[in-house]
């Protein structure tokens, strides 16, 4: 993708361990907590389909189990196989985050300051 001034445009971004899921971060970097100033929205774009089932998240921290986030989003949204949401976890550090939708699963970590 390119701008209109001829450079690459890039987003900070995050592959799954499968592939099957690329997530796209606006508002870098993800912040702990509740951010005021920005939000934590991360576009999911999925590479199998989603059959309009919806997307189930689960964050914790890497090396621990405690404590558990969870998010679900409808498939309602377009174009493609995509699913924005907002991620808020309440500490800094590193997150899995395990993902699942329409029979699949796949997991990537995302870094929260």
């Amino acid at each position: 993708m390119s701008d209109s001034g001829g450079g690459s445009l890039e987003w900070p971004h995050a592959l799954s361990r499968h592939r099957d899921v690329t997530a796209v971060i606006f508002g870098y970097p993800l912040q702990a907590g509740s951010p005021k100033v920005r939000q934590n929205k991360v576009l999911w774009i999925m590479r199998l389909s989603r059959r309009g089932l919806p997307l189930h998240i689960t964050a914790r921290p890497l090396h621990s189990s405690h404590p558990v986030v969870k998010e679900t989003e409808p498939a309602d949204s377009s174009p493609g196989q995509i699913y924005p949401s907002y991620v808020n976890v309440p500490r800094a550090g590193c997150w899995r985050i395990n993902l699942r939708w329409a029979g699949h699963s796949d997991q990537l970590a995302l870094r929260y300051s």
